[in-house]
């Protein structure tokens, strides 16, 4: 899952991240804030016998809960904590490049600053929403 404030993502640490789970059971891609912008898990194939299926699915909603609802989200620990639930859990973590994403005003003109400089097919909506509301990458100051 990929978090929808950061739209300008590159494709390459999404690459990153699903290389990752080639070896490793869960994947973060870390925000400057603390957080994370991306999370990835890998489980095994769940086969067509539905005992077997059944008992599968109830190990991973566990291992899962067990994870992520003792994770203050919305915090500068959620990355870490995250990080340290999903290993208490069970699962080998990897790490997907850190990326910012929009909280406040200064992470929305910086990201307008990031498309100004980016090829013009990196988040055309956003960029165009951006630009709609003439939101430009330094704030204007009146004299």
């Amino acid at each position: 899952m990929v978090s929808g404030d950061n739209p300008d993502l590159p494709a390459g640490h999404l690459a990153h991240a699903l290389h990752q789970l080639d070896t490793a059971d869960a994947v973060l891609g870390a925000t400057q804030d603390g957080g994370y912008h991306l999370v990835g898990l890998r489980w095994r194939a769940i086969p067509p016998i539905p005992l077997l299926a059944a008992v599968l699915r109830r190990r991973l909603r566990r291992r899962v809960r067990a994870t992520f609802d003792v994770v203050p989200m919305g915090t500068e620990r959620a990355h870490d904590e995250t990080r340290r639930a999903l290993a208490a859990s069970g699962w080998r973590v990897a790490a997907s490049p850190s990326w910012p994403d929009v909280d406040t005003a200064d992470d929305l003109r910086e990201l307008a600053a990031r498309l100004e400089a980016a090829p013009a097919d990196v988040a055309p909506r956003t960029r165009a929403w951006l630009q709609s509301r003439e939101i430009h990458p330094l704030p204007t100051r009146s004299a």
